[in-house]
């Protein structure tokens, strides 16, 4: 029979907290802290009294309580900092660096991690050093420092695989996927996504937080890929799995991305209540953290498309100021790249300009080439920048959108490049990237811009068929679509023949 909680030694009742913690129940660990707190017995300065903090520390920043972590933990590390007890040090350094990370305080958090490393080689703690690198790595992917992000999950790889610790592995996987989302490259990012859901199923049902986490950045290639069934399909499964959870900022990032497939399908008002629930969410656990500049920057994207620019103006320099502080340098990109759009929309050319310059500037070292498309392409829609400039950007677009194989954005650059050479009655160019613009867009249908085409096609047509009636204009329209045969060949053929 499972024994009373007040029947136990103080060292017993912390004892029952870890496997808790362990398996991501930070609720029910929570309260039995509370009733150890309680139930008395940490005595001011003992080491029980550390690990009462350090734990607390953990089942906090879980339940999304990131200020209150933070507290709990530095008062571990009173503690034990002049103490021998160095495993718990490097655990303590390891959950500071966590709440720091989650408060957008980079530079502390990486400090932290680092400090953790180094205890953790002195004690040949292989294992912690791996959680410190994936920390580590997770700091640099918000830096967008993508490639050293990727050299220390690749590092962790090895040991993991040694020891069989297939749960962390699918971690690994799991953020390895993530990286290679915001790098564009969506088929290798689904790859490690779906070796991550493998491990996590073989590992059983405790692991539900991870698996989650998993299904939803699957529900988000698909959306980025324009699979809008399996993406919501992925979606819903997330949720089910943490409605009931308590991991506040996970269903928070759901909502996110429930509210850009609902953004994609022009459910606007739908959008905009998942939005607001993933900012209200991001204001509770972290006013200054990434939910906050990421949920900001979408609500400004959906209040730019409804024609409501001082809304959106607002938004986005929101977003603007918390990436900016926290370092994050893709978001930051994002933004000006929208507020680019709001100065567009508002007829302020320059500004317009020196926005998306900006975003350009940020996106291309961050290597985040899929936005680095979406910049290209709204770019050449701007005022601001001469035939040449846009020209330059759309074949930019074209390039990486055809290295990439994101076939939906490699026909809106050629849509876009139609549209360019038509404005300047460049009819043959128009046609030509209108051509391929159909033929990108037909694979799967994509009716409403395959409907722009048809639009489009009839205008050139109409009026090629007018300036065709001058017989001056004729032979230069005309000449490249049916060209015209070498009639000196023509006549060394007719000459052999004689």
């Amino acid at each position: 029979m499972k024994e009373k909680i007040q029947d136990l030694s103080l060292t017993k009742r912390l004892e029952q907290v870890e496997p808790l913690l362990e398996k991501d129940n930070y609720a029910e660990a929570w309260e039995m802290l509370k009733q150890i707190e309680i139930l008395g017995d940490l005595k001011i300065n003992s080491r029980e009294r550390g690990i009462f903090y350090y734990l607390s520390s953990v089942a906090l920043h879980g339940l999304g309580r990131f200020k209150e972590s933070l507290e709990f933990g530095e008062n571990a590390y009173e503690l034990f900092k002049n103490t021998l007890e160095n495993k718990r040090i490097a655990e303590v350094q390891s959950i500071l660096g966590k709440s720091y990370l989650s408060l957008g305080r980079l530079k502390e958090a990486e400090n932290q991690f680092r400090d953790s490393v180094a205890t953790c080689r002195r004690i040949s703690d292989e294992k912690g050093i791996v959680r410190n690198y994936n920390k580590l790595a997770q700091i640099y992917s918000i830096r967008a420092d993508y490639p050293r992000a990727i050299e220390y999950l690749k590092e962790c790889i090895p040991y993991l695989e040694k020891i069989k610790d297939w749960i962390n592995l699918s971690i690994i996987q799991r953020n390895l996927g993530r990286i290679y989302i915001l790098r564009g490259e969506l088929s290798l990012a689904e790859k490690h996504l779906l070796s991550d859901i493998r491990l996590l199923k073989e590992a059983g049902k405790e692991h539900i937080l991870n698996l989650s986490r998993c299904l939803l950045s699957l529900g988000y290639i698909k959306l980025l890929k324009r699979e809008f069934k399996p993406s919501s399909s992925y979606l819903r499964r997330a949720y089910e799995l943490l409605k009931d959870n308590k991991s506040p900022r996970d269903l928070a990032i759901y909502y996110e991305y429930q509210g850009e497939t609902y953004f994609h399908e022009r459910k606007f008002d739908e959008a905009d209540a998942c939005y607001k629930k993933a900012l209200q969410i991001g204001e509770e656990i972290a006013p200054q953290g990434t939910l906050i500049s990421q949920t900001c920057r979408l609500l400004a994207d959906l209040a730019l498309q409804r024609k409501e620019i001082d809304k959106a103006f607002e938004f986005i320099n929101r977003s603007l100021e918390v990436s900016r502080v926290i370092g994050e340098k893709l978001e930051e990109g994002i933004g000006y790249r929208i507020l680019g759009e709001i100065y567009h929309q508002k007829n302020e050319e320059s500004k317009s300009r020196e926005a998306f310059d900006k975003s350009i500037k940020s996106l291309e070292e961050t290597g985040a080439r899929y936005e680095q498309i979406k910049t290209y392409l709204s770019l050449s829609l701007a005022r601001g920048y001469d035939y040449p400039e846009k020209l330059s950007s759309l074949e930019r677009s074209k390039k990486l959108s055809s290295g990439l194989g994101l076939k939906y954005l490699e026909a809106l650059s050629e849509l876009t490049h139609s549209q360019l050479e038509f404005e300047r009655e460049n009819f043959e160019n128009s046609l030509y990237a209108l051509n391929r613009a159909e033929h990108l867009f037909s694979e799967p249908p994509e009716e409403d811009k395959l409907l722009l085409c048809r639009e489009l096609r009839e205008k050139i047509e109409n009026n090629l068929s007018r300036k065709s009636i001058s017989a001056e204009n004729e032979f230069k329209l005309f000449r490249n679509i049916f060209p015209i045969p070498n009639t000196g060949n023509l006549k060394k053929e007719v000459w052999k023949r004689v």
